[in-house]
């Protein structure tokens, strides 16, 4: 990517999770173009997207990267910079979708290290999973000791990846006071460098999001952390303040 679309992207605060290519492979030249237009038409530089384990380890050792290698051609020919979601267990699991074990952990990391070694002239950020504090995203159950574990094994696969990456997490659903202090507390602040959660709410996001940023920022430095904080999904629902809202209000209120 030449370097005036590399100063857009590093400009722009805002970011789709827009095309979902990983969830409609066969509409890649359909439905997902069509949005890359869309998102080039509204001045959207940034996609976030699931960078699905069981698709690119299709069995276990055995790595298909032809799909998202793709995605990466498509993406950097329209301008449009991806932040990977490192996440979601190989089809042979049988008790859920979660790495709770060792042997699991142990294999994760390696398609962490395999992926983020292949793409790492393209992506410099990584979310490790998505809202492991909800179902169904995290299963069989929520286990936060589970989470911090398979975040640093994967934090640690990343950097021998590559040293310059940069790691998200937890990417929580709502700002989860219990999970988010527990994670502290077994020792994971020096396992990623963005601290990721989402935001959503039926009301108006400006009567509450500046305190809770605030409470987030007073927990991490209690923690002794200061690491910058991203939102990395958010919106207002139609039903705003328990009225039907258009989607001219919507949008003001985002």
């Amino acid at each position: 990517i030449n370097s005036a679309t590399r100063e857009l992207q590093a400009k722009t605060y805002f970011a789709i999770n827009g095309t979902k290519v990983f969830h409609i492979p066969d509409e890649f030249d359909t439905t997902v173009t069509q949005r890359l237009e869309w998102m080039k038409e509204l001045g959207v530089r940034w996609e976030r997207s699931d960078w699905w384990w069981h698709v690119i380890e299709p069995s276990p050792g055995q790595f298909d990267f032809s799909f998202p290698d793709k995605i990466v051609q498509r993406f950097e020919a329209e301008g449009v910079q991806i932040l990977p979601i490192l996440c979601y267990g190989a089809k042979d699991w049988t008790h859920g979708n979660a790495p709770v074990t060792e042997e699991h952990r142990n294999a994760f990391a390696n398609y962490v290290y395999r992926t983020v070694s292949r793409y790492k002239d393209s992506f410099t950020y990584w979310s490790v999973w998505n809202e492991p504090n909800i179902l169904p995203f995290w299963s069989p159950e929520p286990n936060v000791e589970h989470y911090a574990a398979l975040l640093k094994a994967a934090f640690q696969a990343a950097k021998r990846a590559d040293p310059d990456c940069k790691i998200l997490a937890p990417v929580l659903a709502g700002f989860d006071k219990t999970f988010t202090e527990r994670l502290y507390q077994l020792g994971c602040k020096d396992y990623f460098d963005v601290f990721d959660y989402h935001y959503y709410r039926h009301h108006p996001p400006e009567n509450e999001v500046p305190d809770e940023i605030a409470t987030i920022r007073a927990l991490m430095q209690r923690f002794g952390d200061n690491k910058p904080i991203w939102i990395t999904e958010t919106g207002v629902s139609s039903p705003v303040m328990k009225k039907p809202a258009s989607y001219d209000l919507q949008a003001a209120l985002i």
